[in-house]
């Protein structure tokens, strides 16, 4: 353990924890996605979804022991810091097989305008464009696009996800932020 172990009563450890099985449970979506591209794939294929499905389950597995408050295990992925337009691509090749399965295409707006020099931990940027994705893939009709507009500006990414989802109902927009509320069906009310 890293510290003293968590209050299991208390709320706010009970939010972070349902945090952290949220981005688990998105992290494994991504993982299935890639071993069923494996199964599918040539022999490099293969070995490569193979290798990016290893990477999500170290990653799952870092989230669990690190909402439980338990220590890094070796071997453990470490994140290292990765250009913008890597983290993108990789995000965008980590859900092509959710958007596949959805009928729906993944595209980009202005990646040419960010910095490959400027690094960030993969990571938390990482979470938060997966869950984004997934639910614009979750929303949007058969036969649409998604489409990422992207820009750059000291050292900052500015993204802008556009789906054809329906939105959010003006009613619900004060309570989006708010644990547990959700308008898709299906939702934690996490992300």
């Amino acid at each position: 353990m890293t510290g003293p172990p968590p209050d299991w009563g208390d709320d706010s450890t009970i939010g972070a924890l349902a945090g952290a099985v949220h981005d688990a449970t998105n992290s494994l979506t991504v993982l299935l996605g890639w071993l069923e591209r494996a199964a599918k794939g040539d022999d490099v294929e293969a070995g490569r979804a193979l290798e990016r499905a290893r990477d999500h389950a170290l990653l799952v597995r870092q989230q669990m022991r690190q909402a439980i408050g338990a220590q890094p295990i070796e071997g453990t992925l470490t994140a290292s810091r990765v250009s913008a337009p890597e983290l993108l691509e990789d995000t965008y090749d980590d859900l092509q097989s959710e958007a596949d399965q959805a009928g729906v295409e993944l595209r980009t707006i202005g990646a040419e305008t960010l910095s490959s020099h400027a690094a960030f931990e993969p990571n938390a940027l990482t979470r938060v464009l997966t869950n984004i994705l997934l639910n614009a893939i979750a929303v949007s009709p058969k036969g649409a696009s998604i489409t990422t507009y992207l820009s750059m500006g000291n050292d900052e990414i500015h993204v802008h996800v556009q789906d054809c989802g329906p939105g959010i109902p003006e009613e619900r927009r004060a309570d989006l932020f708010r644990a547990g509320v959700t308008t898709r069906h299906g939702g934690a009310g996490i992300g």
